[in-house]
C-alpha cells in the first residue's frame, strides 16, 4: 500500500476528511509529527515490532496504528531522508525500509546514467 492511500479499514470519505484536515493544519504551520496516529501509543510497539522473534502482537499493533495514520506519507519521507531505519516506521518493518532505500538509490543512479 502506498502511504497516501487510505487503509481499507477507514471509509474513503472519513479518510479524505481526516487527510484534508491534516494538510490544512500543516499549511497553517503545525508540524506533521503532532498529527500522527502513534503519538499517544507506547513506543515499545514500534521499537520491537519486528526485531523480537514471536512478537506478532507488536507487529500487528504497529501496522494497525500506522494504517490509520493520515500523515504516513510525511513519516516515510522523513524516515528516508534521515535514513532512520531503526524502528517500525510509516507502516514498514526495518528490513522493508532498508529495501526501499536500496530501491531509491538504484533509481537515482539509473536516472543519473540516463540523464533523467
Amino acid at each position: 500500500m502506498r502511504p497516501e492511500q487510505q487503509p481499507a479499514s477507514i471509509a474513503p470519505d472519513d479518510w479524505e476528511i481526516r487527510r484534508q484536515a491534516a494538510v490544512q493544519a500543516m499549511r497553517a504551520g503545525r508540524h506533521w509529527q503532532t498529527l500522527t496516529a502513534c503519538g499517544d501509543e507506547d513506543p515499545e510497539i514500534f521499537t520491537y515490532a519486528d526485531t523480537k522473534p514471536g512478537n506478532a502482537y507488536s507487529l500487528q499493533a504497529a501496522r494497525e496504528i500506522c494504517g490509520r495514520c493520515v500523515v504516513k506519507e510525511e513519516c516515510l519521507t522523513e524516515t528516508m531522508k534521515l535514513q532512520d531505519f531503526n524502528l517500525f516506521r510509516a507502516g514498514f518493518m526495518i528490513d522493508e525500509l532498508r529495501a526501499l532505500d536500496r530501491q531509491n538509490a538504484r533509481q537515482v543512479r539509473s536516472n543519473r546514467q540516463t540523464g533523467s
